[in-house]
């Protein structure tokens, strides 16, 4: 099993039965006290050692982002608070221009965190989340930019008309009142 999720062998049935199989050995469980701890013991070390496995995946900048995509996600499939994992799904998402996905897993994460924890994500969290968005903002006025430009040559360059220069100030409500302009 540890051997397919180092190999980077992502979609091998064993982690898969791993991540949706929480009760390994449950059959075995209430033969004895002893027995039960082992199991519980075996399955905390057995999930810690294929966590970190993936960690390690996903935290390599060698490897695509696709394959660093789907082991971030099984680690969190493991420990769905796992802030580590949870940036890599983020940064993931961004290098793969899924950068809505990437916001809308913050997004759901935060609430996920507000809800369960009553606190939210860490600043590291918040501040990948930001740089995303920001991103998304600065890709979006890029691309709305250049999809103008060729109008822009069609406006007519009279003066009072949309194509002269104009500057926006934005201020405070409580500054707003009567604007004297220069004549």
């Amino acid at each position: 099993l540890l051997q397919a999720v180092q190999s980077g062998n992502m979609l091998a049935p064993e982690i898969e039965s791993v991540l949706h199989t929480p009760n390994i050995f449950s059959q075995f469980q209430s033969i004895s006290d002893p027995l039960d701890d082992w199991i519980v013991g075996f399955r905390a070390e057995l999930l810690g050692r294929v966590g970190t496995a993936l960690a390690a995946i996903f935290g390599s900048s060698e490897i695509a982002p696709k394959t660093r995509l789907r082991a971030a996600q099984m680690a969190f499939q493991l420990n769905s608070f796992d802030e580590e994992a949870a940036r890599a799904i983020m940064m993931c998402n961004a290098q793969l221009d899924q950068t809505a996905a990437a916001i809308r897993f913050y997004d759901e994460l935060y609430k996920s965190f507000e809800d369960e924890l009553d606190v939210a994500p860490s600043l590291a969290t918040q501040d990948l989340a930001a740089q995303i968005k920001l991103s998304l903002d600065t890709a979006e006025t890029a691309q709305t930019r250049r999809a103008i430009a060729p109008l822009q040559g069609e406006m007519p360059a009279t003066p009072g008309t949309a194509s002269q220069d104009v500057s926006v100030a934005v201020v405070p409500f409580e500054r707003l009142g009567p604007v004297e302009t220069p004549g």
